[in-house]
């Protein structure tokens, strides 16, 4: 029954067309033909205007010599007005003329300005016969009313011969027309037969592809919406459906994958933030319970420290102190790294004076250095920049700890340099230097020079590592540059705060 409803539908829909298609080629041709009949009467309206005009200019002027010559002012006051039948007669044939005129514009503007001339004359010799100047008016009629009227006769003799080449050049465009009509009339039923078949077997197509492609939009919506344990409809068919149902069907699988990978990702995410979440406990709980213990251990070496000063085991303190620090460091500087790893801390970046930052960690640092026989050297600087200052500071202390611990002569610089909208904050030394290529590597995790034997002393190779995950948390760019023996160059760029900011 379906089946047979689309047919029965394909065929009044093609009568439909075929109909509509007749008619629009009726009436083209219909109208083409009123065109072409239009075409062959107007030379011939135009040709008869022409003459009228001709023979009514050939009126007035025969009808101004005999005022003229009789010298009837009555009759010369009537003329500037142009009421006579002559003239409105004249004026009728004029404006079909120039409605009409469809060749040479020059022609007709030659014509127009022979005419005005010829009456702006003609109105001269009435006006001096009115006034009882006739012998004015005789010599003025004689002189140029008679050129201007010979003038006037050569141009309508000239607009009549082109008018007639009009003629014949419209009566061949005409036929022209009618042979332009059948050609149309013929290029349109062509059109009508082919837009008409091209029709059918579009309604077939669709017809036998509709309900397919509907049950497979109503998948693909499906698949959309998440449904990806939806059937694909067609699968198996050799037709274009067939592979379009294919196609959809590898889409489904692909959608299946990646909701597998989302919800595998999803709970690794979650593992990985509660493993997050635990080891920022364990760091937590780790600062505490060490400090407190490595604290109470300083106070009672210093308090043995002094009770034993002046004897032989004041240098097994002295020496246990040094332990104690190169532990406490070795214990921030893991815990440090962790907290930098993890992603818990959270930068609270606010305005800093440079000045007081760079005093306090000379002064931090000139008994250490006194103490190797280093000078330690701070150029004043009055900017303010926005930073942490607990994390800037650790930076910082962290880069002038390494050039104490690899210096062994000379001193230790500590300064800024303004570069644009920014500040460098450079550490300086004169230490052993670093090779180049060992320049990509100076900030890895427990990379150490001249400590082979991994002497607890000198570190484990942490410092640089927590200012450059600092360095990085708070987006402050790093330089280093370095010549073996002579010294090494470590920078960090701090954005200023222009004067006056908040």
């Amino acid at each position: 029954m379906e089946t047979r409803s689309a047919r029965w539908l394909a065929l009044g829909l093609f009568f439909a067309i075929s109909f509509v298609i007749a008619l629009v080629v009726l009436g083209r041709a219909d109208h083409a033909a009123q065109s072409a009949d239009e075409l062959r009467e107007q030379p011939f309206m135009l040709a008869d205007a022409l003459l009228r005009a001709h023979q009514q200019i050939h009126v007035l002027q025969t009808g101004l010599h005999d005022i003229v010559r009789t010298g009837n002012a009555g009759a010369a006051t009537a003329i500037p007005d142009r009421a006579s039948p002559q003239d409105v007669a004249l004026r009728e044939a004029l404006n079909l003329v120039v409605s009409r005129h469809a060749g040479d514009d020059s022609i007709l503007v030659a014509l127009v300005k022979a005419i005005s001339a010829w009456r702006d004359n003609r109105a001269q010799v009435a006006e001096l016969v009115a006034t009882g100047r006739r012998a004015e008016a005789e010599k003025l009629f004689e002189t140029e009313s008679e050129r201007l009227y010979r003038a006037l006769h050569d141009t309508l003799e000239s607009a009549q011969s082109a008018e007639r080449h009009n003629a014949q050049r419209l009566r061949a465009e005409a036929n022209e027309a009618r042979r332009s009509v059948q050609h149309v009339m013929l290029a349109l039923a062509v059109l009508a037969s082919a837009t008409l078949t091209a029709t059918l077997c579009g309604l077939v197509l669709t017809f036998h592809t509709h309900r397919p492609l509907s049950r497979l939009r109503s998948t693909l919506l499906a698949l959309a919406d998440g449904d990806t344990s939806v059937a694909i409809p067609y699968e198996g068919a050799t037709t274009p459906v067939g592979a379009l149902a294919r196609a959809m069907a590898c889409f489904r699988d692909s959608l299946t994958e990646r909701d597998n990978a989302l919800a595998a990702l999803r709970r690794s995410d979650e593992q990985l933030r509660r493993a997050i979440a635990a080891k920022g406990r364990v760091l937590a709980a780790t600062n505490h319970d060490l400090r407190q213990p490595l604290q109470a251990l300083r106070l009672y070496l210093d308090t043995l420290e002094h009770r034993l000063e002046g004897t032989p085991e004041q240098a097994v303190v002295a020496s246990a102190q040094t332990a104690l620090a190169s532990g406490e460091e070795l214990l921030r500087n893991y815990l440090d790294v962790s907290l930098l790893e993890s992603g818990l801390i959270r930068p609270n970046l606010r305005k800093i004076a440079v000045a007081p930052l760079l005093r306090d960690l000379a002064g931090e640092f000139s008994a250490p250095a006194a103490d190797k026989g280093l000078s330690i050297r701070m150029v004043p600087c009055t900017a303010t920049i926005r930073s942490d200052p607990e994390l800037l500071h650790r930076m910082l202390h962290n880069l002038l700890a390494n050039a104490l611990r690899y210096t062994t002569h000379g001193r230790v610089l500590l300064g800024c340099r303004r570069r644009g909208e920014n500040l460098r904050i450079e550490v300086w030394d004169t230490g052993i230097g670093i090779a180049a290529d060992h320049l990509g590597i100076v900030f890895e995790e427990f990379f150490q020079l001249n400590n082979p034997e991994r002497d607890r002393a000198k570190g484990v190779g942490l410092g640089l590592s927590v200012v450059e995950r600092a360095a990085h948390l708070l987006q402050h760019p790093l330089d280093v540059s370095s010549r073996p023996t002579q010294g090494s160059m470590f920078a960090v760029t701090v954005p200023l705060v222009p004067e006056g900011g908040a």
